[in-house]
C-alpha cells in the first residue's frame, strides 16, 4: 500500500511505502506568568543545553523548576561549575516518581550537601521581570531572586503530525510489539511510542534516549527485513548526577512496598530491589558496573519467568 504524506510548509506531496515517527517530544511549560522572559530556558535539544551554558557564563544565579531526571542532572551539572543553584519541587523528595520514601529523601540531602538550596513542597507560581528574568515566585507567596531559570516539569510527546488521526492518542502513538501503528507500514518510536511491555506486563511509554536508539533498531529492522522482530525489551535507564550514577531496571511506575536494601547510602554503593508484594518489580543499582547492571535485567527476567 503506498502512503501519501504532504510537506509542512508547502503543497508538494510525497509517496512512501512505509514510515516510521520519531519527532521526539516537546518540554511542558507551566501555565503561569512569564514563561517566555529572557533567561528562562526550557531544555530538550542540543541548541537548549549550548543556549545554557552560555547564559551561565554571565548569570551565577540558577533556579531549577521541577525534580526529575533532567532536573536533577542540570542541577548538578550547574552546581558542578560553581553557580549558586536553587531547585523548587514540589514534592515531598527528588525523582518521587522512581524512588521509594527511603532513597529518595537520602538523593534531596546529598543535593543539599553539594551546596543546593533545596525549596521542597513549592509550587511555581510565576516568573517575574520586565523583559528577563529577575525573581520566581513560589505559590506559598515566597518571591526567590534569580538570573536564570532552567524549567524541567516533564514533557509530552510531538504529535502535532498525526493529530485527530489513529496515530496519535492521549499517552503517545499506540503500537504493536513490532512497534508498528494501526495503520500498516506506518511505525512510532521513543517518546512517541505508547508499547505493549511483554516483560512486565500493560502498556507505557518511555523517554529516555537508550529506549530509543533501542526501538529504532527493531522499527528498522521491521521496515526493512522480511523477519518481524518483537520489541521485548526490560525497561531500562539510567542517570548521573555528582558523583552517582543510578541505573534503574524493571517498573518504578508504583511506589514498592518493599525495598531490600544491600549496600549502603553512606558508602554511595548499593542496590535495591522493589517488591510489589512478593513479586520482584524492580532494581535500582547505585555506582555499580556494568556487568551488575547486565544481571539485574537477568534476575528480573527470571523472577517474571521471561
Amino acid at each position: 500500500m503506498v502512503h501519501f504524506a504532504q510537506e509542512l510548509g508547502n503543497d508538494e506531496s510525497i509517496e512512501f511505502n512505509k514510515a516510521c515517527l520519531a519527532m521526539g517530544s516537546r518540554p511542558v511549560r507551566p501555565a503561569v506568568a512569564g514563561v517566555n522572559l529572557g533567561n528562562v530556558i526550557y531544555l530538550r535539544t542540543v541548541r537548549d543545553a549550548l543556549a545554557l551554558r552560555e547564559m551561565a557564563d554571565i548569570e551565577k544565579t540558577v533556579m531549577v523548576v521541577g525534580g526529575g531526571l533532567l532536573a536533577c542532572e542540570a542541577a548538578a551539572s550547574l552546581r558542578m561549575m560553581k553557580l549558586k543553584v536553587s531547585m523548587m519541587h514540589r514534592n515531598a523528595y527528588l525523582l518521587n516518581r522512581y524512588l521509594d520514601s527511603q532513597t529518595g529523601p537520602w538523593l534531596t540531602d546529598y543535593y543539599a550537601k553539594h551546596g543546593i538550596t533545596m525549596l521542597i513542597g513549592e509550587s511555581l507560581n510565576g516568573f517575574e521581570g520586565k523583559t528577563v528574568l529577575r525573581n520566581i515566585q513560589t505559590k506559598s507567596g515566597n518571591r526567590v531572586p534569580a538570573g536564570l531559570a532552567v524549567v524541567a516539569c516533564g514533557a509530552e510527546p510531538n504529535l502535532d503530525l498525526v493529530r485527530n488521526t489513529p496515530l496519535s492518542g492521549p499517552h503517545g502513538s499506540p503500537v504493536t510489539e513490532y512497534l508498528e501503528t494501526e495503520e500498516k507500514g506506518i511505525f512510532a518510536v521513543g517518546d512517541l511510542a505508547f508499547y505493549p511491555d511483554r516483560i512486565m506486563g500493560g502498556v507505557r511509554r518511555q523517554t529516555h534516549w537508550e529506549n530509543a536508539r533501542g526501538q529504532g533498531l527493531i522499527a528498522g529492522a521491521n521496515m526493512t527485513g522480511k523477519k518481524r522482530i518483537r520489541y521485548e525489551q526490560v525497561p531500562y535507564f539510567w542517570t548521573a548526577m555528582f558523583d552517582l550514577r543510578l541505573h534503574f531496571v524493571g517498573d518504578f511506575s508504583i511506589q514498592p512496598t518493599r525495598v531490600d536494601l544491600r549496600g549502603t547510602y553512606a558508602k554511595k554503593k548499593f542496590l535495591a530491589r522493589y517488591y510489589q508484594g512478593d513479586k520482584l518489580r524492580a532494581i535500582l543499582l547505585c555506582n555499580q558496573t556494568e556487568r551488575e547492571v547486565e544481571a539485574a535485567k537477568k534476575e528480573l527476567r527470571h523472577a517474571l519467568g521471561k
